[in-house]
């Protein structure tokens, strides 16, 4: 696993409502919203019952419970002896990301993963994003990636925080499944890649060939790139080869994460994925 691992003193530590906004808790809850924050920290936060359900434990911090929550609600959770916190309704309103919250939230350490993360499964399969902005996009991206038994997925320094609420939210839990390298460098990756003999594909509307043209049960990297300008040029001529999607109607391009989708499940029928159903 590539999570950080560390020992933990395991405690139980339910205070009574908090309802200042001078709490340690909230203040730090506040500064998580922001990428600044996150960053500074090594936090982050999931809202959600799902959500929550997913963290692996060795990255667990402390809950907050909004304090209207249903009764049993909090009791139906198995905190594991991890701290927990009642806010009351208004500072929980502050702090919540949703219009509709369920009442909880959990803080956790970031997932730390590295290169050598990515290429544990043979073939290699690996997607690479640049500069993608949107959160829903993003997450969508890591999701498809984990559903099609990719090995992990490489973020440029220019793509959106994957610890953002609304890319956690969207991801439903497959940052987790998954190793996420973020930060990363593309033209140094591709360098890397081609190192270890992955071929690399960049998803690109100057591409000549379709994925259905290329082998693909081959170690293989796909690029995806900015939502309104794709890849950058230098980042795609890098790249072992452009491939397009046909486009058989008037729409201009596909989005983004549709396009990585399509690409995605391309892999997995061609490595006969589907005959594990």
């Amino acid at each position: 696993m590539w999570y950080n691992k560390m020992d933990r003193l395991y405690c139980s530590e339910v205070e009574g409502v908090i309802e200042s906004r001078g709490n340690r808790i909230f203040r730090e809850l506040v500064r998580l919203r922001e990428k600044r924050g996150r960053d500074k920290s090594g936090l982050f936060f999931c809202e959600g019952e799902r959500l929550v359900r997913s963290i692996p434990e060795n990255i667990i911090k402390y809950y907050v419970f909004r304090e209207s929550v249903e009764d049993g609600f909090i009791e139906g959770f198995d905190t594991k002896g991890f701290p927990v916190y009642i806010f009351s309704d208004r500072l929980f309103r502050e702090v919540s990301d949703t219009v509709s919250s369920q009442g909880v939230i959990c803080v956790c350490e970031k997932p730390v993963a590295d290169m050598g993360d990515i290429f544990t499964k043979k073939p290699e399969f690996i997607i690479v994003c640049e500069d993608i902005q949107d959160p829903g996009n993003m997450g969508t991206v890591i999701r498809t990636a984990d559903a099609g038994g990719a090995g992990g997925v490489i973020l440029t320094k220019g793509c959106v925080d994957v610890y953002s609420p609304k890319v956690l939210r969207s991801a439903m839990g497959s940052v987790f499944n998954l190793p996420v390298v973020t930060g990363a460098d593309a033209g140094a990756v591709t360098e890397l890649l081609k190192s270890k003999g992955i071929l690399t594909l960049s998803a690109h509307l100057r591409g000549t060939l379709t994925p259905y043209e290329v082998n693909l049960k081959l170690p293989v990297a796909i690029y995806v790139g900015n939502e309104a300008n794709g890849l950058r040029a230098e980042t795609a001529e890098k790249t072992d080869m452009l491939i397009r999607l046909p486009i058989i109607g008037g729409a201009e391009s596909l989005n983004a994460s549709v396009a990585c989708g399509i690409l995605i499940y391309e892999v997995v029928r061609q490595r006969g994925g589907y005959e594990k159903i």
